[in-house]
């Protein structure tokens, strides 16, 4: 999956970046005892290379986020992460770091306050992508370590929720040329200072096709990194602009966030830092690029996610919808006027402001009624505002989700450097949705696992699971029955994620009127998760 590039492998910025906050100066009697970790046992011997048995080591992605009160300095805390766990026999992509962080050292611990083996990509077409679930033998593991410190918060934004249709025509009239965030337009954003602790976890949640996140992370680190290359727009032609699509509930405003959390970690937004070890060696420092090197990400010492807020564009007023559109966009033109900053916009349901200009039909074509209206002048002030802002602020990405992707305008579709579809979970997806979901009740104490027949927290990988309910663990059988079944088809994954919370309701919820009750038995809850799916399928056949 997406490799963050670590700092020494992109070029430095203008100026340093101020040093973050929450991670103080480093303490001498700290450093000395993050120096001396204890690592694990060492396993088999290494060989010299980074290969063995003719094939490429997997790079490893490992994201760590820094304590508020952090000891020691990011770079000391990356470099004895990396010694640490570059010992472990084996890991597993997306192990959350808590209990086992305790046995590196008290140092380390008061450091960091999350450690998560993220997806990366595999480094050779012979090995598959590693996924969830999925071990990490430390002598077949080349590890990247990256250190960064999260926003706490959930952001900020405007007052309100955005102004009523009409309401305070005059005073955005007298404001429409101004170039910095006013009051009127402050109510048409949300924003996410990044990185994001709400969004840690974000990118391993979702569950999709092989290759697709993949895929969609390359593309807007490689348009970044175009930007600023100082490629001539007029020959290569990126325009930073993405378009996630699909029936609702697929997952395309969550993976949007998730990856412009994925994108400031790695352009060391928020004063991180980064260090790289093979299993079983001691942390180094990459050599810097070599002059032709393919550029990569560049550095920023900010980002921020800002959320759009569509329908607060429109308004009943002709002529008025274009004019909201251009005082946005020249706002977010002003929010990225410093080039250290990544801004990365998202336009959640664009096609309420992106709808297709085009007639209908010949003879709709034929009638006064088809002149450009209120709607297509939107549509127009939405596309020159994308194109100005593109040529003036390489520093911003634009992610934008639909559920009606035929009902996009051309010009707009046209624009977009990817359009990728997101559509319900095949079986394997969905089983992994709810194996994921169950474990989470498990781990919480919701659900009691080791119960009758062997029955154990769900494997997170399908292969796995099928090997468990062959070793006759009832809990894997007994999930793997439903995600094969009919119960569960056509469910999207939002509703997927829902089924444990409803399967909880209908069998512990009068606990929480009777003051608690003790935890269901794990093949129990599967049953109850079945029920809940046929529950769902016969409210929405109800509905039709």
């Amino acid at each position: 999956m997406f490799a963050p590039p670590p700092p020494f492998h992109a070029p430095p910025p203008p100026a340093p970046p101020p040093p973050s906050p929450s991670c103080a100066p480093p303490l001498a009697s700290e450093a000395t005892e993050l120096a001396t970790v204890a690592p694990t046992p060492p396993g088999p011997p290494l060989p010299a290379l980074a290969h063995t048995g003719g094939h490429p080591r997997y790079p490893a992605f490992v994201h760590a986020r820094l304590a508020e009160a952090c000891p020691v300095s990011a770079q000391d805390a990356a470099s004895a992460l990396a010694a640490w766990v570059s010992t472990n026999v084996t890991m597993t992509v997306g192990w959350e770091g808590g209990v086992c962080l305790a046995r590196a050292g008290g140092a380390l611990q008061r450091a960091l306050a999350s450690v998560r083996v993220v997806d990366g990509a595999a480094s050779a077409a012979s090995y598959p992508t590693p996924s969830a679930g999925m071990p990490l033998a430390y002598w077949h593991t080349e590890w990247q370590v990256t250190v960064y410190a999260a926003d706490e918060g959930c952001g900020g934004e405007g007052e309100g929720e955005g102004e009523g249709e009409g309401e305070g025509e005059e005073e955005e009239e007298e404001e429409e040329e101004e170039d910095r965030p006013s009051s009127s337009t402050r109510s048409l954003f949300k924003e996410t200072r990044l990185p994001s602790a709400a969004l840690d976890a974000a990118w391993d949640a979702l569950v999709l096709p092989a290759g697709l996140k993949d895929r969609l992370a390359r593309t807007a680190a490689a348009g970044l990194a175009i930007a600023a290359s100082g490629v001539a727009p007029a020959l290569v032609t990126s325009s930073r602009l993405l378009v996630l699509h699909g029936p609702p509930g697929t997952g395309k405003t969550s993976l949007a966030a998730a990856l412009a959390h994925r994108l400031a970690i790695a352009a060391g937004a928020g004063g991180g830092a980064a260090a790289t070890c093979v299993g079983g060696g001691a942390p180094e420092a990459a050599p810097p690029p070599a002059a032709s090197a393919t550029p990569c990400l560049p550095r920023y010492a900010r980002a921020a996610l800002v959320e759009v807020r569509a329908h607060a564009l429109l308004s009943r007023f002709f002529g008025e919808s274009a004019k909201r559109v251009g005082r946005a966009f020249r706002a977010l033109a002003a929010a990225a006027a410093d080039p250290g900053t990544l801004l990365v916009v998202l336009v959640d349901e664009v096609d309420t402001i992106a709808r297709d200009r085009s007639p209908p039909s010949a003879a709709a074509a034929a009638s006064p009624a088809s002149e450009p209206g209120d709607a297509a002048r939107a549509v127009t002030a939405l596309l020159t505002s994308l194109d100005a802002l593109r040529a003036r602020r390489p520093n911003v990405l634009v992610l934008a989700t639909s559920n009606i992707p035929g009902g996009l305008d051309a010009a707009f579709r046209d624009r977009a450097d990817l359009r990728l579809f997101l559509g319900p979970p095949s079986p394997g997806a969905g089983y992994a949705i709810l194996a994921s979901g169950i474990a989470e009740c498990v781990r919480a104490g919701l659900v009691a696992a080791g119960g009758g027949g062997g029955a154990r927290s769900p494997p997170p990988r399908l292969e796995d699971a099928q090997a468990a309910a062959g070793g006759g663990d009832a809990g894997a059988a007994a999930l793997l029955a439903l995600a094969g079944g009919p119960a569960i088809a056509g469910l999207s994954g939002r509703a997927l994620r829902r089924l444990p919370f409803l399967a909880f309701a209908a069998a512990c919820g009068e606990g929480c009127w009777r003051g608690g009750a003790a935890a269901t038995d794990l093949v129990a809850f599967i049953g109850a998760v079945g029920e809940a799916a046929a529950a769902v399928a016969a409210d929405r056949a109800a509905e039709e």
